[in-house]
């Protein structure tokens, strides 16, 4: 069963997203951009960790992280046409962008942002297997012991960004469509840590909201936003997980973390049931994999390039990447045989038999 809160906050990180990824707020606004960056992935990790439970099957983990990586190359395979249209992908051999897609980070293929759904993919078996070490001291639900679970999970989140400053997988303006070199491991396994460990920090942060009713407060949401802004401005981070950065270390980590929970708070204190948000929070695969063309489009429309966008031209642009995604999931992906078989292959007969779980028509 979905849980409204999860949809809204689903919906708010895709809105940040999308408002992340717009040339407006890049360009113009980059503290803007560098706040948004600082927690946005991370949250999505976190949200991914609350719907966890690791008392499922690991033929039902499986089934879970196999779903993203179909949507994943569902998508980038149908964007192909639009890609080869390209400026930068004009030279590019069918090979070399298939390569991309194969390959699959944010930086050999197209869309970029789908990147996310296979590091995510491995990042749930991951958590699924260490969180099976934790059975017996999760028996209780005490407040305290996931409390400790969450600070493992920042505590994996660190090293994995260590790990990842150490190995060179550092992104460069030199790359081509299809290149591997210099842009990460395959699916992004290099940052499997750092996601399992917000992965690991959402699961554990749920179960505190629901053990300390004192945290779906006012009070409690303005001391962690105040938090969250004071170590902002303290470590100053500079976060582009797709990119491999992430500095400082620890520091870009606890501000990710708190950057989280304030959300968390939020959604925990302001309940809502608005249709169009949680309409939004249950579009977001087709909006991620829409919202940077869309955009984009929109904006050189209104603005001619991006340098000349406005305001204005930023709030129509965004608008239409969300209204579009939405409302093209609500009509066709939901409905529409096509759109379920790309983004949610799960509600198929043939994918249910194989995970043995029945043929519901």
């Amino acid at each position: 069963m979905r849980e409204p809160w999860i949809d809204f906050g689903k919906s708010l990180g895709i809105l940040l997203v999308v408002v992340g990824h717009n040339p407006y707020v890049w360009l113009q606004h980059p503290e803007v951009y560098k706040i948004i960056l600082s927690f946005h992935v991370p949250l999505f990790f976190s949200l991914s960790g609350a719907t966890l439970n690791p008392e499922e099957s690991l033929k039902s983990v499986f089934g879970r992280a196999a779903s993203l990586i179909w949507v994943y190359v569902a998508c980038a395979l149908l964007s192909l046409p639009l890609v080869a249209g390209r400026g930068d992908a004009a030279n590019a051999s069918l090979f070399d962008l298939l390569l991309g897609i194969l390959y699959g980070t944010g930086h050999t293929m197209h869309p970029g942002p789908l990147w996310f759904l296979p590091a995510l993919a491995l990042c749930l078996i991951f958590t699924w297997a260490v969180l099976q070490c934790f059975r017996l001291y999760l028996v209780g639900r005490s407040a305290r012991r996931f409390a400790c679970i969450a600070v493992f999970g920042l505590l994996v989140a660190t090293l994995g960004t260590f790990a990842v400053s150490q190995f060179g997988f550092l992104i460069t303006d030199s790359f081509g469509w299809g290149s591997c070199r210099s842009s990460g491991c395959f699916w992004s396994f290099d940052l499997v840590l750092v996601g399992s460990g917000f992965v690991i920090f959402g699961y554990a942060l749920k179960a505190i909201f629901a053990a300390n009713s004192d945290l779906a407060s006012f009070r409690a949401l303005f001391v962690i936003g105040v938090t969250f802004a004071s170590s902002y401005l303290y470590f100053s981070p500079s976060v582009d997980i797709d990119s491999r950065r992430m500095i400082p270390l620890g520091g870009a980590v606890v501000v990710a973390a708190l950057g989280v929970a304030f959300v968390f708070s939020l959604l925990k204190t302001i309940p809502v049931k608005n249709r169009i948000f949680l309409a939004i929070g249950s579009a977001t695969l087709p909006v991620l994999a829409s919202h940077q063309f869309i955009q984009k489009k929109v904006l050189i429309i209104l603005s001619g390039d991006f340098n000349g966008a406005g305001f204005f031209e930023f709030v129509i642009s965004v608008f239409c990447a969300v209204f579009v995604a939405t409302v093209f999931n609500v009509l066709i992906a939901k409905k529409r045989v096509v759109g379920q078989i790309v983004f949610y292959p799960r509600e198929f007969c043939f994918w249910r038999r194989f995970f043995n779980k029945g043929c519901v028509r």
